[in-house]
């Protein structure tokens, strides 16, 4: 936990990229005018520094009961409820459902990820940018 950098560059083997359908399940997980963020939004918080000169990624190391909180969240997560939000609040906005559809694929990729990691109870590290 106290040296992520590390971890990050050691041989890891289990990897997740959401691309850059992390900012939907951001704003789907995150908090809400009177509700808290969901325990999942632990996984997604976060954004890059801007620097005047470039970005600074944002990085965060979470440990093995957050990752097994986020699986248990993630489970719960029904795929018609982030489906009606991204609708309703597209960051991409494609026509067609393309943006609903690519970000339901990447949560069914985040639910396996976080199930597996909890199951070997395991925690990650995550880096935005």
């Amino acid at each position: 936990m106290a040296d992520s950098l590390a971890v990050r560059r050691s041989r890891y083997p289990a990897t997740l990229d959401l691309d850059k359908a992390f900012r939907s399940l951001q704003n789907f997980t995150g908090p809400r005018p009177g509700m808290p963020a969901r325990p999942a939004f632990a996984m997604f918080e976060g954004a890059v520094t801007n620097t005047g000169c470039g970005y600074l990624p944002f990085e965060r190391a979470l440990g093995a009961r957050e990752v097994q909180a986020i699986a248990a969240d993630l489970a719960t997560i029904d795929d018609e409820d982030v489906a009606a939000d991204v609708r309703a609040h597209p960051v991409y906005r494609d026509p067609d459902d393309r943006e609903v559809e690519y970000v339901l694929t990447y949560l069914r990729q985040a639910r396996e990820f976080m199930s597996s990691l909890a199951a070997n109870g395991q925690g990650m590290v995550y880096t935005i940018g």
